[in-house]
Formats: structure tokens, sequence, C-alpha cells
């Protein structure tokens, strides 16, 4: 009986198996950010390279990434702020893949995140923070009159507040699908 039910659930996996393809491509994306990580609203820019290295299904795939941030806070070049993730997402309809027709999609991921603010001033500053932590990012991507856009959310949990820096992070992006 054992026998039975091992070959069932063998046989089931096989037929989902088949269907998935080990195809890599990539897709990249530009734009700007901004995040609560100071009380001045950091801005930047952000780009956002991605490797798809599992297509699920015509419109969904798995890939691995980051969405990198390069931004200032506290007026005209006073602090500059880095961000760099690296995230594994499910990405689907819309850009999930180079052949997607879809006019719609978004993705969901998970990955860790690095964030530094270093002061570029002429007087020693005190603002010097690291984030680190686990995240979770999720966004939509669409075509909008004929513009292909993505809307981005990442919150980061903050495991290095022993520096008084904020217990958590969001980051916020409008970004544009550059393939």
């Amino acid at each position: 009986m054992k026998k039975l039910y091992l070959f069932v659930i063998l046989f089931s996996l096989g037929g989902v198996l088949s269907n998935l393809k080990a195809q890599v491509t990539f897709s990249h994306s530009a734009g700007v950010f901004s995040t609560n990580l100071t009380s001045n609203i950091p801005a930047g820019l952000a780009y956002s390279p991605r490797v798809n290295f599992l297509e699920l299904t015509d419109e969904s795939t798995l890939s691995f990434g980051t969405h990198l941030g390069l931004g200032i806070t506290g007026g005209w070049a006073s602090d500059l702020l880095v961000d760099v993730p690296l995230v594994v997402e499910y990405n689907f309809g819309h850009a999930s893949s180079p052949y997607s027709d879809a006019l719609f999609g978004g993705f969901v991921g998970l990955g860790y995140d690095y964030m530094h603010i270093e002061s570029l001033g002429d007087e020693p500053s005190t603002l010097r923070q690291s984030i680190h932590g686990p995240m979770v990012n999720a966004g939509i991507r669409a075509i909008v009159l004929e513009v292909p856009f993505m809307l981005r959310a990442a919150y980061t949990l903050n495991l290095n507040d022993h520096q008084g820096n904020p217990t958590n992070v969001l980051v916020l992006g409008l970004l544009f699908n550059l393939n």
C-alpha cells in the first residue's frame, strides 16, 4: 500500500515538474525611491536588475535580484544613503518574463537588506547609520498610457538597532521597466 501511495505522489509531481523551464532571462527597471530612514525624507535613484532563473509558466517566474538605491537626505548633498537588498522573488503577469503579454502583474519576495547613511558635510556629523536585516518586498507592474511602470514597497526588520536606528524601515519606489 505504501508503494502505491509513493507511486501516486511521484506520478503527480512528475506532471507538475515537467512544466517547469530552467530558462535564464534578464530584466531591469530604473526610477526613484523614498524611505522613512531619517526624519528628513530621503529620496534617490533606484536600479532593479534581476535574473529570472526558473520559468514556472508563460506568465510567472522565480528570480534573484536587487533593488539598488542611492540617495540624499537632509537637504542637498548633506548625507548619502545607499540601499543594497538581495531578494528572491515570484513574478507574475506583466514583465514577469520577456515573453509575457499581460498588461498587469506583480511580484512578491523575501531577502536581506543592507542600508547605510554617511555624512557628506564639511563638519563631522553624528549621523552614521547602518541598517541590515530580513526584508519582504512586493509590488505591481502595469502598462498605463503605453508606459510600463512598477510600484514597489519593501519592509526591512533592523537587526542593528543598538545604534539608535529605527527598528523597521519602509521603502517605496516608482520605477519604469526597461525591458
